[in-house]
Parts: structure tokens; sequence; C-alpha cells
């Protein structure tokens, strides 16, 4: 059954609020203005965990990816902003952000040849 994207946002920001709860996070979460991206999160803390986070928050997303979207201090915090977003295959043709996505893969696998 096909979740709706209210759900789906929801879900993620309980799971995003869970991992601050556990490491002792602050989080700010909102929509983002990309069309495939369900929302847009900002960590901050101790640098060190604060990092962890892109790779903890996968870990209950079945559906979605994390991009990084920015990352740098914020005062004597560190601050990193995600955007959840879609799986690229489940994108539409027709969106910008996919076709950039695409593009850009396209351009790192053909960089090494």
């Amino acid at each position: 059954m096909q979740t709706s994207h209210i759900h789906r946002s929801e879900q993620v920001l309980k799971a995003a609020q869970h991992l601050c709860d556990v490491h002792g996070l602050d989080m700010w979460g909102g929509d983002s203005r990309r069309g495939s991206d369900l929302l847009q999160l900002s960590f901050w803390g101790e640098r060190q965990t604060v990092l962890k986070i892109p790779f903890l928050l996968l870990e209950y997303l079945n559906n979605e990816d994390v991009e990084i979207l920015r990352s740098g201090r914020r005062g004597h915090e560190y601050l990193l902003v995600l955007a959840v977003t879609e799986r690229i295959w489940l994108h539409e043709m027709q969106k910008p952000e996919r076709r950039g996505k695409l593009k850009r893969r396209l351009s790192a696998t053909w960089a090494g040849f």
C-alpha cells in the first residue's frame, strides 16, 4: 500500500527525533524547496556525533535517500543540513532534480574511465 507524502514525512521526523534523543543532538525539520524532497532536516551538536546521523537515519528509511545540503559550524556546535528525498528510481522522469542527479552520477562514473 502506498503511503502518503505527509505520513512518510512524519515517520522520518519521528526517526530523526529518536536519533537526536538517543545521541543528545538538537534538530529542526521542515519542508524542502525541491519537489522530490520529503523534508529538510538540520542537526547540530558535537561534530563526530552529528556526522553519524545520515548513516543512522538510513537504517530507518525504506524508500528514501539522504542528501547532505550543507555542513559547518553553528557557533560552537557543528551543523548538518540534510534533505530526505525519494529514491532516484521513484522520481518522475520530468523532474529537474532527477535529471540533475542522474547527470552528476553519470559524470562521476565516466570520470573514472
